[in-house]
């Protein structure tokens, strides 16, 4: 191993070998269990070091003690395997240009039910540890030397990743595509029960500093097909997609979660909390509904499932200091529009770009009471090239038009 310094130290006590998910004869650095029973090679070791907890302790160029997780020198960490690396500045070339890092593995494998595993960890509870903080791995990057808790002395970096998942496929022969499942980051739950609180996360995003994430979850343009892909909540039909959740708190700091899902019928569903609306606001049109085919159903239904429709409107458009509208395409290429305006007391005025408003059935209005008509024909000017079937109102009274004459004034 060309390494400046190396140094292997006898253990405290032997591990014992249940404690392992793998054989000793099987790893490349414990030999047996009693491999560093008696080795005490120390070639330029530190005066401080730990030798009663320190299994393997491998130093790359000058590294500093005092950088250690655990600093400063003489309070090292309780590792069994320390392997540190100090890359010095200037200009590098050949193998060198190669990332350099404290602890490397590597595996390969020619038996295909064998897995080639180039680092593992796995931490546990042993009797006593009740309640402790267990981690099969922890990983770090720091703008900084690893120990420098001053504010303000922070590095510039191009990138600062904890952990970056490499996955390289290449094709085979011919070219063509192997075959296989393959994933940057894989979490595989196996619990016999849930924990109290059912805390089970694939992946938790969280922070211990003032500053948030600017994402939980980000994917860069043209590197993914699908940004977000989620399954049904069972492998046996029919049954729902599994849902996201979106969580607010209220005034009181109260959780209102909001849903959406996919359905076992092929429905988009959105859940909203208690009694709340669903809002959709932009810059331009806020909502727009397509049909993607033929079909003749409606575009936009409004439905209500429980009995007491007759407490529920269907469709709402609030007034406020200007109009608020409903907008129709016509397919001579026009817009008919219906408002409700400010000044339309308790009713809504229909407008038409141009041609006329047909009403293809029975025209019923309401009976005539002491304060109000059931029908009301505003005064105006007479048309001036009226047709068969026109009425109108001016202030000489009421008008019509029926056999290529106009009959009126009616009083």
């Amino acid at each position: 191993m060309a390494v400046s310094n190396i140094f292997a130290t006898q253990a405290a006590g032997p591990v014992p070998a249940s404690y392992l998910d793998v054989d000793f004869t099987e790893c490349a650095l414990l030999a047996s269990q009693n491999a560093f029973t008696n080795i005490q090679h120390i070639d330029k070791a530190l005066a401080d070091i730990n030798t009663s907890t320190d299994l393997v302790r491998s130093y790359l160029g000058s590294f500093n003690p005092d950088d250690e997780l655990s600093g400063p020198a003489g309070s090292f960490s309780n590792w069994a395997v320390v392997g540190a690396t100090a890359i010095p500045a200037g200009v590098f070339t050949g193998i060198s240009t190669w990332p350099s890092g404290g602890v490397a593995g590597y595996a390969l494998t020619s038996n295909p039910s064998i897995a080639a595993v180039g680092v593992y960890g796995a931490g546990g509870i042993a009797t006593g540890g009740a309640g402790a903080v267990v981690e099969g791995g922890n990983f770090a990057a720091i703008n900084n030397t690893i120990q420098s808790g001053a504010s303000n002395t922070g590095f510039d970096f191009t990138v600062l990743y904890a952990v970056e998942a490499d996955v390289v496929i290449q094709a085979k022969a011919g070219p063509t595509a192997p075959t296989g499942a393959a994933a940057g980051f894989a979490a595989i739950l196996n619990a016999e029960i849930a924990p109290v609180g059912n805390n089970l996360a694939a992946f938790l995003v969280s922070n211990v500093g003032s500053v948030p994430w600017a994402f939980g979850l980000a994917t860069n343009s043209g590197t993914v097909t699908t940004g977000v892909s989620l399954g049904a909540v069972s492998g046996t039909g029919p049954v729902d997609s599994q849902n996201i959740a979106l969580t607010a708190l209220d005034g009181s700091s109260n959780p209102l979660l909001s849903q959406m899902f996919g359905d076992s019928v092929g429905n988009f569903v959105i859940i909203n909390p208690l009694s709340s609306s669903l809002i959709m606001g932009g810059a331009s049109t806020a909502l727009e509904v397509r049909r993607t085919d033929a079909g003749n159903s409606s575009i936009f239904k409004v439905s209500n499932p429980t009995a007491n429709v007759a407490t529920r409107a269907s469709f709402v458009l609030e007034t406020g200091t200007a109009s608020s509208n409903v907008v129709f395409g016509l397919t001579d290429g026009n817009v008919a529009q219906i408002d409700v305006a400010a000044g339309v007391v308790n009713g809504f005025a229909i407008n038409v770009a141009s041609g006329s408003l047909n009403i293809t059935c029975e025209l019923v209005t309401s009976a005539s009471t002491t304060s109000r008509a059931g029908l009301k024909i505003i005064e105006g000017t007479a048309p001036t090239s009226p047709v068969n079937g026109d009425v109108w109102m001016t202030g000489s009274g009421l008008f019509y038009r029926a056999g290529g004459s106009t009959v009126g004034p009616l009083t």
